[in-house]
């Protein structure tokens, strides 16, 4: 079992792949304002993206974040990452602003699932 991959760590698994994705997580500047999850590229972690498939979450339908023994998955993954921001950039503000709602998170998400998807289809990348 590799470190990531214990029970009680915090972390967040995306798809490293994804340029959207790869740029949402580094404007999120988790390392800087929440620097014990430790941000994994799912296609590094084919164990933990096993263990959370096990558990009914694909990360090719939605991010995964970990905190406090807590899993938010998709739509709550998102608003768990906005509100985890710095606070200090405008991107962490505008993420902050836009899903602080998970209720308008969860009408939004599909949408962006949607066009990831697409994405790496136009760049001959597969998912996970």
């Amino acid at each position: 079992m590799t470190p990531a991959s214990r029970p009680s760590d915090d972390i967040l698994l995306y798809d490293g792949e994804c340029p959207v994705c790869s740029r949402f997580v580094a404007m999120a500047r988790l390392r800087h304002a929440a620097p014990n999850i430790q941000v994994l590229n799912a296609r590094q972690q084919p164990a933990l993206v096993a263990h959370f498939l096990d558990a009914g979450m694909n990360v090719n339908d939605g991010m995964i974040i970990r905190v406090n023994d807590v899993v938010y998955y998709g739509d709550d993954a998102l608003v768990m990452i906005s509100s985890l921001g710095d606070g200090d950039s405008l991107f962490s503000k505008l993420m902050l602003k836009l899903f602080s709602s998970p209720r308008l998170s969860r009408h939004i998400y599909p949408t962006l699932v949607r066009g990831r998807k697409l994405l790496l289809r136009l760049l001959g990348k597969t998912e996970l």
